[in-house]
This record gives structure tokens, C-alpha cells and sequence, in this order.
């Protein structure tokens, strides 16, 4: 693989990516990803296939995560809630965000873990890629935590050698690494050992090939601005070459610096033709993240080759946004036919047209959607026949066309799997449809108890107020 697209495979595997992964764990010294650096790219050979895989369910719910916690935070000022609003924003490297809000505790440095408090702030703003001098403010952090006996020796050594590899002293960075004993570090030392020697092996290389090779394995680690000033001073040595301008594109892509990341994409796009389908992927997403819906439209109709099926969610998504739902159910049409197709595809698209349209009563919409609807529940039984969601679905065309009775038993199996709210509220309208009392009851006490919906509430009550004893 020549060096200049040493990244290409790496992005080319992605799917979703502006999906973040979160952890299992609360281990701040490397990137919180599900996958440790070893398994997602060790060599500049491997393609990482496996990279990411679940990103989309993952980010979904790191996302839910968060805002729900901001919700619960808006009426309850705890700083314990406050720490893991903190926590979920670095899983989602919302880096400045996390450090304005570490501000807001009463002790920064002393009520959140000193890890995580490092992770945060070396990614923070308080590094300045233009400010070489900059990184001494995680050395003092440092020093202060160990002062307080919160971080031993190791950790010291190992920021010691972040330092070093920020100015570039990549011999340095490696002096005094390999004796440090925690194995959290173990996979970033090592990654940082390949990069800084493997130019080695091919003499015929420049030497600012190592620096492309280490920011690499910074933004892999998680360490973004080290990425991105060792990406800059690539670039200074030699703007011809790719792979520095497609970290510093993607690094600000991952932490939602959108603008910069389409600035550098757009950039990459004139340049590397060969790759110009995955470019306008990551603007179109971009756009898309960024709230500018018929710009990401522009570029993701340009998308014939590349993550194809993602494309398509994204378009589908645009459109419903622009309020342009013909096209949303033209691109809908073109999902149901791709071989990738998803669970989540499915849950996602009998909520949009099936329950809202419930509802809402929206005839409409059900009506054009007829043939639609039955081409996705067709498809789910033929993918996924054991799967929940094409119970899931069949509920909601059930329940707009009246015929819950054929399978009621297990649609109130399916409502007690899920807890979902909505489940139980259509539940009470059969049944009180039914005038099965009992069981209706119970439907509207699960709902009125499970929604978070302050309409919904209103609605379950103002329903229960209309009914005669």
C-alpha cells in the first residue's frame, strides 16, 4: 500500500461515522472506544474490517444517554449526574464541552477521576496546535495529581513521553517508555514504538513519513491535538503528501469540529480523485450533522460506490428534514432493496410512517406508504424472521388497520418485553375498544407510569377522562 493512502483503508471501512462509540469500561487512557488500538489497525497494512461495526446502535444510545442526563441534570443540580454528563461527553469527544462543565464542580481536580480529567483536557482547547508551549499545561496537571498521590510514576512517565512525541523528540518519547510497568499503557506505547520505527524498514521513504505514521497512531489513540499538530508540521515538511491532511479532516470530523472537517475533506476531494466517493460521503455527513440539510443532500447524491446504504439513511433523513417526503420515500424504496439493511433500518422506519402515523391519524401517509409498508415487513420476515422488530412492525400495521385480535397475545408479550410507552397506550385502546376493562386498566396504568412524553400523558388522561363508567 503506497504511504499517501495509508488512511484510505481505515476510512473506507467506517460506516456511520459520525457514530461514536462509548466503553465498557472507565479506562481514560487511551480513546473510550470498544475496540482497543490493536484490534482496529495495528500495521499501516491492515484494512480494520471489523472496525466499528456497531457504531451506529452504539452511537444511538450514547447519544440518548446524554441528553437524557441533561434533562434529569436541568432539574436536578447534582454533581454526581454532573460527572457522568462529563464522562458520556468524552465518550462523544465533546471535549470542550466536558472541560466547561469539570469547571462547574466544586473541586475540578478533586471530584473527577484524574484520568478521565487528563484525557479531557489534553483533547481540550486548553492545547493550542499553535501554541507549542501549550502542552505544558497537562504537565502541570500531572504533577499536581501526583503531588496528591491520585497518579504514580507510570503516569507521569507516559505524559512525560505524550510531551515529547508533541514536539517530535520521537527517540525521547520512546527513552524510559518501555519501563513502565501498567499495562493500560502497554497498546499505545506499542503503537507509538511501530510508528516512530517503522519507517525504518524503508529507507527510500522521507523522513516526515514518521511523523504521518505517529499522528496517525495519536488520533487512533484518541489523541487529537497531538494528531493534529504533528499533522500540520507534516504538512509544512511536505503539502503533497495525503495522509496528514486526511487525519486533521477526519480528527476534527470525530470531535464535531464540522466546518474545519469539511474545509479538509472539500480539500482532499480536489486531490485524491481516486477516493472523491468517500469524501463526499463525510461532507454530505457533515452537512448533515451540522443542520444544513440541502447542502449534504448536494454531496450525498454524489455517493455511488461507497457506503452506499449508509448514504441512503442519511438521504432519507435529509429529506424528511426539508420536508420534502416524496423524495424521502423514493430513497426509502432504494433502502428496502440494499443486502446490508438493518434491524435498526426496519425499527426505524415502522416508527417514522406506522406509529406516528397512528398517532397522529395521519390516513395519508399510511395510505401512500400501503405497498411501502408492505415491502419492509415482507423484507424483515425474510432477514430477520426471528427478529422482535418485525413483531414490532406487523404491531403497528395491526393496530392501523384493527386487526390486533389476530395476534394479540403476542403483541402484549412484545409490550412487556420492551416497556415502550406507546405499546402500552395502543394496547389500551384495543383493549378499550374491546371493553375488556380489566385488561385495559393495566395497559393505561404501564403507559401513564412509562412515558417521559408530557403530551402523551395528556393524552392517556384526557381518553381515560371521555370514557363513561
Amino acid at each position: 500500500m503506497k504511504p499517501k493512502h495509508i488512511l484510505i483503508s481505515f476510512l473506507l471501512v467506517w460506516r456511520i461515522i459520525v457514530i461514536f462509540v462509548g466503553t465498557k469500561n472507565k479506562n481514560w487512557t487511551q480513546a473510550p472506544t470498544e475496540k482497543t488500538t490493536t484490534e482496529i489497525l495495528t500495521t499501516t497494512g491492515n484494512s480494520g474490517t471489523d472496525f466499528l461495526e456497531t457504531s451506529k446502535e452504539m452511537k444511538t444510545k450514547a447519544a440518548s444517554d446524554l441528553e437524557a442526563l441533561k434533562k434529569i441534570y436541568e432539574k436536578n443540580k447534582s454533581e454526581d449526574i454532573l460527572k457522568q454528563i462529563i464522562e458520556k461527553q468524552a465518550q462523544n469527544y465533546q471535549f470542550n464541552d466536558a472541560i466547561e462543565n469539570v469547571k462547574q464542580l466544586k473541586n475540578p481536580q478533586e471530584d473527577i477521576d484524574p484520568q478521565l480529567y487528563l484525557y479531557i483536557a489534553i483533547n481540550s482547547s486548553a492545547i493550542k496546535v499553535g501554541e507549542p508551549e501549550s502542552i505544558n499545561n497537562i504537565l502541570t496537571v500531572v504533577n499536581s495529581f501526583k503531588e496528591q498521590w491520585r497518579i504514580d510514576n507510570d503516569d507521569v512517565i507516559f505524559y512525560q513521553g505524550l510531551k515529547e512525541i508533541w514536539n517530535e523528540n520521537y527517540n525521547q518519547a520512546l527513552i524510559d517508555r518501555e519501563a513502565i510497568q501498567k499495562s493500560d499503557y502497554k497498546a499505545t506505547i506499542g503503537a507509538f514504538q511501530n510508528a516512530i520505527n517503522g519507517h525504518k524498514t524503508e529507507k527510500s521513504l522521507p523522513a516526515e513519513y514518521t511523523d504521518g505514521l505517529v499522528a496517525l497512531t495519536a488520533l487512533k489513540n484518541g489523541y487529537f491535538n497531538i494528531a493534529r499538530k504533528v499533522a500540520v508540521d507534516c504538512i509544512n515538511k511536505n503539502e503533497k503528501y495525503i495522509l496528514p491532511y486526511q487525519i486533521l479532516a477526519y480528527s476534527h470530523f470525530l470531535s464535531n469540529n464540522w466546518d474545519t472537517a469539511i474545509e479538509y475533506f472539500l480539500k482532499l476531494a480536489d486531490f485524491d480523485n481516486m477516493n472523491k466517493d468517500m469524501y463526499n460521503f463525510l461532507i454530505g455527513s457533515s452537512y448533515y450533522r451540522k443542520g444544513d440539510y440541502s447542502s449534504s443532500v448536494l454531496y450525498l447524491s454524489q455517493v455511488h460506490k461507497t457506503n452506499l446504504t449508509d448514504t441512503l439513511r442519511y438521504l432519507v433523513q435529509d429529506y424528511i428534514q426539508l420536508n420534502t417526503l416524496d423524495k424521502a420515500k423514493e430513497i426509502r424504496t432504494f433502502l428496502s432493496k440494499q443486502s446490508d439493511i438493518s434491524p435498526s433500518d426496519y425499527s426505524l422506519y415502522f416508527y417514522s410512517i406506522l406509529y406516528k402515523s397512528y398517532f397522529s391519524m395521519d390516513a395519508v401517509t399510511v395510505g401512500k406508504y400501503k405497498e411501502l409498508t408492505d415491502i419492509f415487513i415482507q423484507n424483515c420476515d425474510d432477514n430477520f424472521k426471528d427478529n422482535d422488530v418485525c413483531l414490532y412492525g406487523k404491531f403497528a400495521k395491526a393496530a392501523l388497520e384493527n386487526t390486533i385480535n389476530t395476534d394479540e397475545t403476542a403483541y402484549i408479550q412484545l409490550a412487556k418485553r420492551y416497556n415502550m410507552s406507546y405499546l402500552y397506550h395502543i394496547l389500551w385502546d384495543y383493549f378499550t375498544k374491546n371493553k375488556n376493562v380489566k385488561s385495559a386498566e393495566e395497559a393505561y396504568a404501564k403507559a401513564i407510569v412509562l412515558t417521559e412524553d408530557g403530551n402523551e400523558k395528556m393524552v392517556l388522561k384526557q381518553k381515560i377522562s371521555q370514557i363513561t363508567p
